[in-house]
């Protein structure tokens, strides 16, 4: 096959081999001999893969190269170490650490860790059942033993080079998200931004939910959490969404989930709770779509879990529209606009409705609905059918002290911001007062 002959023709290239087994002296004929062994018994573990690993058979043809050199050189190394004159328990620690050299780094994303072990398991397999034909008359015991302890010392430099990828990985990943979720924050959406975020599959489309708060304190330190952000990160991804985590001055911890769709988010919401504390607030951002949508729902969050302090027992979680109204006096621009808006859907409603004025003589005056029938001149049933309008224009129901709140909030950022724009004189900020002035 052809890529039998790549591997074998391959070995006159390979890496180094100045930490290989030392070679077992003897003449040409010897070493032809040795490598026409180690065709043999990889042609057996390869047709055996193509078999039982679905993976192995998918694989793209330079990692199938690769993977092959890896093997012909192992099975070489093996068979000069396990002829070697001295017993085993007297010969020289073997390392199979340049094995993995020989292949770039790149190859580990195509071949798992699990991958490498499988081959391991076959080659010592196909050795095992040619025992007989490899090991010369006598030394079959060896030879055996040799494989056991080879293929051994074959998995655990596969580990270790694999730990180090993912090591790396993970390093490059926390910095990466850390990047992706102060850029949100900062709301910096700049093609480096977006250029980020497509590495997860995201663009303009994703919808996207945050949620801030303070990491869940684990017993058995950094191991324990990352082992829970792992679990979290796979359910997550089985529900179709990609996650994101990352600390912000080593306080907050702050969370941004992406997906094709919100249709799964309510549970995606459920399972990311664990990953925080609940001895303190969990604010979670609004659906959104898009990167000033996933920029918006972080903002919010963050905002709505230092605004939280001016709640009494607040629910866990919190949501950050629940608490728009104290997000403003927290100092939220956004949270501002947006009760702007909701102003604006009062004042658009139509004049002869009569809506706005009425919700604000109720909310403003704190009147019953008798007292503000008095004033409009209308019947109490008529005001109650207005304060209904106003809850089908804003989503919220006047009558409800949370909700009035936060309509009440609105209003007069209405009527702050309408007063502003009738007057070329109207300050733009409050001036800021001197100790000896307050």
């Amino acid at each position: 096959m052809a890529d039998t002959t790549a591997a074998h023709t391959s070995s006159t290239d390979r890496a180094s081999r100045a930490n290989r087994v030392p070679q077992v002296p003897g003449d040409a004929a010897k070493a032809a001999e040795t490598s026409k062994q180690a065709m043999r018994l990889f042609n057996l573990s390869k047709n055996k893969l193509v078999k039982i690993a679905q993976w192995y058979r998918d694989l793209g043809e330079q990692e199938r190269e690769f993977l092959n050199l890896i093997t012909v050189t192992a099975i070489e190394d093996y068979l000069e170490w396990a002829n070697l004159p001295e017993p085993i328990d007297k010969r020289g620690k073997v390392s199979a650490d340049h094995l993995f050299s020989i292949a770039p780094i790149e190859t580990a994303r195509a071949i798992s860790l699990s991958n490498v072990l499988e081959v391991t398991r076959t080659v010592v397999d196909i050795i095992t059942e040619n025992i007989g034909i490899i090991a010369p008359k006598g030394k079959e015991r060896d030879y055996y033993e040799a494989a056991l302890y080879y293929s051994r010392e074959v998995s655990f430099s596969a580990a270790e080079v694999y730990a180090e990828v993912a090591e790396t990985r993970s390093r490059w990943m926390t910095r990466e998200e850390g990047l992706v979720l102060n850029s949100l924050l900062e709301n910096k959406l700049d093609l480096a931004l977006q250029s980020r975020m497509g590495v997860y599959g995201w663009d303009d489309s994703t919808a996207f939910f945050a949620a801030v708060g303070s990491a869940r304190a684990q017993e058995n330190s950094e191991i324990t959490t990352g082992f829970f952000q792992a679990q979290t990160r796979l359910a997550v991804q089985g529900l179709d969404a990609e996650i994101l985590m990352g600390t912000h001055t080593n306080t907050l911890f702050m969370v941004l989930v992406g997906a094709g769709s919100s249709e799964n988010f309510d549970s995606i919401r459920t399972k990311i709770a664990n990953l925080f504390s609940e001895d303190d607030c969990l604010c979670i951002g609004p659906y959104a779509t898009g990167y000033e949508g996933a920029s918006h729902s972080i903002r919010a969050a963050y905002n709505g879990y230092y605004a939280s302090a001016m709640e009494l027992d607040p629910p866990h979680p919190l949501f950050a529209d629940d608490i728009i109204a104290d997000r403003v006096l927290f100092g939220d621009a956004t949270a501002a606009d947006q009760l702007y808006s909701i102003y604006r859907s009062l004042e658009d409603s139509g004049k002869r409705s009569e809506v706005l004025p009425t919700v604000e003589y109720y909310l403003l005056k704190n009147c019953s609905l008798e007292q503000t029938a008095e004033h409009m001149v209308v019947h109490p049933n008529t005001v109650r059918y207005r304060l209904h309008k106003a809850m089908e224009l804003t989503g919220w129901d006047p009558t409800n002290p949370k909700e009035a709140h936060a309509l009440r909030i609105a209003i007069k950022i209405g009527r702050y911001r309408e007063a502003r724009s009738r007057s070329s004189t109207y300050p733009r900020a409050v001036p800021q007062l001197g100790s000896h002035d307050q």
